[in-house]
């Protein structure tokens, strides 16, 4: 109702502020709190942080971000802020750790999903010397670099938690960052110790391969028989390498062959527009065998599609 949206819009920054302090005295002395943010999508527009970004329900319209912390025992809602639509979440973790410090809430510990992992996300939080839990890309160079040294006894049985039917690692390793003091005009390197914990799940780990190597297969049909999804480039992109072997071979022996409609040997030509069939009669050359590699470079193997003799 009218009334009530009156209320609300006399609400003012100090006074949210004022109750987040006092509010986060209710906080568990040793819980965890979880930050996250979500988006609320939205037809309005009047509405200044009314924006488009990443639509985690893949909506299209604009929208405004909300981050928020939870405590994980307590199960209360510590803190909140309306965002810009537009705003990656690992950019939203500076507005927080700003919060936290203004707030005065100290002996903080989070938990975060990987999508705040960053250098400066991470740089930040030792800088306010608090302590965290955040997930992390196996992709990144310090997660593989550190996952080299233990890969070959990761799935030993002492690594083995029956509990949770998880092999795990622990690797203490140091973050280096950098620190800049406007004040004095130049910057100060820095190092703390950083724990990396690592899980591997091999029940779903062999699923997951499973299905992986049947998406292959299945990509690999659709090129080979000219069906080439649109939506599905960047796979092809990734995993397959398309090489115009014909044009190479054609060019050389284009004075030893001809097109003709008998005696012929089919010869399939892939290329990343077009899949060409040609029908050649071998003349005056003598080919005993060629091998025709067309493509399924994946990360274990090229296999060779069409050998003929």
């Amino acid at each position: 109702s009218q009334r009530i949206s009156e209320l609300f819009a006399s609400i003012t920054e100090d006074n949210k502020n004022q109750f987040l302090k006092l509010w986060g005295k209710h906080k568990d002395k040793d819980e965890f709190w979880a930050y996250d943010t979500t988006s609320i999508s939205s037809y309005s527009e009047q509405l200044r942080q009314i924006e488009y970004g990443h639509n985690k329900e893949s909506d299209p319209l604009p929208q405004l971000n909300l981050a928020i912390v939870f405590g994980e025992s307590s199960n209360l809602p510590f803190y909140y802020r309306k965002l810009s639509g537009n705003i990656p979440d690992s950019k939203t973790l500076s507005n927080l750790l700003a919060d936290i410090s203004r707030l005065g809430f100290n002996k903080v510990k989070f938990v975060m999903d990987r999508c705040f992992f960053s250098k400066v996300n991470i740089s930040g939080l030792y800088e306010k010397h608090l302590k965290f839990l955040i997930s992390a890309k196996i992709s990144l160079s310090l997660i593989q670099k550190e996952l080299e040294t233990i890969y070959d006894n990761f799935c030993s049985y002492e690594h083995y938690i029956p509990e949770y039917e998880l092999y795990t690692h622990t690797i203490r390793t140091t973050w280096n960052y950098k620190v800049d003091r406007p004040y004095k005009k130049d910057s100060i390197k820095r190092a703390k110790r950083v724990y990396i914990h690592y899980y591997y799940n091999i029940e779903k780990s062999a699923y997951e391969e499973k299905a992986f190597d049947k998406k292959l297969i299945k990509m690999r049909e659709e090129l080979l028989e000219d069906r080439a999804v649109k939506g599905h480039q960047s796979f092809y992109d990734r995993y397959f390498i398309v090489k115009n072997i014909m044009a190479y071979w054609l060019g050389i022996c284009k004075f030893f062959i001809h097109i003709t409609k008998n005696r012929y040997k089919h010869i399939i030509w892939q290329s990343p527009q077009i899949r060409r069939i040609f029908s050649i009669n071998f003349h005056l050359f003598n080919f005993t065998k060629f091998n025709l590699y067309l493509i399924s470079q994946t990360q274990r193997q090229t296999q060779s599609i069409k050998t003929w003799t």
